[in-house]
């Protein structure tokens, strides 16, 4: 004999479940490591926005140390995280990253009031990527905000740079503009 709930009137409430793994350090190292080349390429744009703004000029080896101490802030998150957890190894890793390359760049640049703005400015990009890991749901946004402000602080700062000049070794690279220039003489 079958009895249905259909045939006797009678039906089961309907309910779902979603089941929900949180995610392992492994898979949020995984997930950092994706944006670590956009952490490399905004750092080095600063390097090179600096470069082209001011007269001092960084040696390749400079630019190889610096971007071997980005690589080296995964390894170091992925070593930690599989010990105290992932969001204490990202901030004792961003913290050592931060200390190291700010010492470098103390030492390269020859001033700290150079080289403190590019430390905060890395320290403010691992948390910024912190937060794209952290917020599924508009890690896109973030990260399209995070790439919408790069740019128009590079196309600001960069503005009123002579890129032929620079490419020719000359020594004024930024233009001088008078009050009153008209637009079709600065493009020239």
């Amino acid at each position: 004999m079958q009895v249905t709930g259909a045939q006797n009137g009678w039906r089961l409430p309907a309910f779902s479940v979603n089941i929900a793994t949180p995610a392992d350090q492994y898979q949020l190292t995984d997930r950092a490591i994706k944006y670590a080349i956009l952490l490399i390429a905004l750092i080095f744009a600063a390097f090179f926005v600096f470069e082209s703004l001011t007269a001092r000029q960084m040696h390749p080896m400079e630019y190889l140390l610096v971007g071997l101490s980005l690589v080296m802030f995964y390894l170091v998150l992925l070593a930690l995280s599989e010990h105290i957890g992932f969001t204490p190894a990202w901030i004792t890793a961003s913290l050592l990253g931060g200390i190291i390359n700010g010492i470098y760049l103390q030492g390269v640049m020859k001033t700290w009031r150079a080289s403190l703005p590019f430390t905060g400015a890395l320290l403010v990009l691992y948390g910024v990527i912190w937060s794209l890991l952290n917020s599924e749901d508009s890690a896109l946004l973030l990260g399209t905000g995070v790439l919408f402000i790069a740019l128009s602080t590079v196309m600001i700062l960069t503005r009123r740079l002579n890129w032929y000049s620079i490419s020719s070794g000359r020594k004024s690279s930024v233009d001088k503009v008078e009050p009153g220039d008209d637009a079709l003489r600065l493009w020239k």
